[in-house]
């Protein structure tokens, strides 16, 4: 027997939104909730963010991640703004006429770059994993970063937001083999 799951709403997963569009949501409050979270406040900035850049998009109320509120109206005025933005934002350099796919979504949810650069990040281990073991090679990576190469060492694979690469836990230097997306 072949059951099927419920319908779910991808856009209730807020980063579904950051997969299509790659723009982050910041909350606006100025309460310290937790480690690194401000306080849920009604307005959220959404931005593009990269390592050199905070570009503003807009600011939205929380609505933008609602849907089907009621059976007439399936999108909130606040998320049909947010698409304007983003149509109005990728289009106004393409040609009219032209064909254009601004984010392809693959079937976990995640932008195709997003699921490549994971796949990239597999190469990787397969091609190095073997080398951790050479001596030579790791007295490679400590003298390519230009610091001294410890007595002892304890290599582990780590990602430092989307940075991919191999840590010393014991000396805490990182070596980042690929840079992420941001």
């Amino acid at each position: 027997m072949l059951l099927f799951q419920q319908e779910v709403d991808r856009w209730a997963d807020k980063d579904f939104l950051l997969n299509v569009m790659g723009y982050h949501h910041f909350h606006l409050g100025n309460i310290q909730e937790g480690k690194n979270n401000a306080d849920r406040t009604d307005y959220i900035l959404f931005a593009e963010v990269n390592r050199d850049k905070f570009i503003v998009v807009d600011i939205f109320d929380h609505t933008v991640f609602e849907t089907n509120i009621n059976a007439s109206i399936t999108v909130t005025a606040e998320r049909e703004r947010l698409w304007g933005i983003f149509d109005e934002r990728t289009l106004r350099r393409v040609p009219p006429g032209s064909i254009f796919i601004p984010s392809m979504i693959m079937t976990s949810g995640h932008s195709f770059h997003i699921v490549r650069r994971a796949q990239d990040y597999i190469h990787v281990i397969k091609e190095i994993d073997p080398k951790l073991d050479d001596y030579k090679y790791v007295r490679g990576l400590f003298e390519e970063a230009e610091v001294p190469m410890p007595q002892k060492y304890k290599l582990s694979w780590y990602l430092n937001f989307l940075d991919f690469g191999v840590l010393d836990s014991l000396s805490g230097i990182f070596f980042v083999l690929r840079y992420g997306v941001n």
